[in-house]
């Protein structure tokens, strides 16, 4: 079932319907449905390297197609949480593994300084010639003669 707003509601309630048929409930109202902005890329990690940032991209839609999988069945989702714990202890262990051994000729990535906007002509009249009442043009006017 999905979210429904108060409009259907008060029709719901005027034609004494207790059921909706899921044809009139759309996609967007879904609760179970997948987002798709929620894989959305962040434009703010262009400082990662081109490696990194693809590696992370390949392991993020594997795994976000294995929980797609793995939350249909209550078998399934046992079994990947198992399997992903197991999987954790030996990435804590190799990495502490290979905390001895040294990076020999890793460059550090660039940093990207980010700037400002530049700033932009407003549309419309420009500022200098735009329309004042009578009043404040002529108050300009004796001040400026003064």
């Amino acid at each position: 079932m999905g979210i429904i707003c108060r409009h259907c509601i008060k029709v719901l309630i005027h034609t004494n319907t207790s059921v909706v048929s899921s044809y009139y409930i759309m996609d967007r109202w879904r609760k179970g449905i997948k987002r798709i902005h929620n894989a959305l890329k962040n434009c703010y990690l262009d400082n990662m390297s081109n490696d990194h940032m693809s590696r992370h991209n390949e392991l993020y839609s594997k795994f976000s197609f294995v929980v797609d999988a793995a939350v249909v069945s209550e078998e399934k989702y046992v079994f990947c949480t198992q399997y992903m714990d197991s999987l954790q202890e030996s990435l804590l262990h190799f990495s502490s593994a290979n905390a001895n051994c040294s990076s020999v000729g890793v460059t550090p990535s660039p940093v990207r300084c980010v700037h400002s906007p530049k700033k932009v002509r407003s549309k419309g009249r420009p500022p200098t010639k735009r329309k004042a009442a009578k009043v404040y043009r002529s108050k300009t006017k004796h001040v400026k003669n003064t």
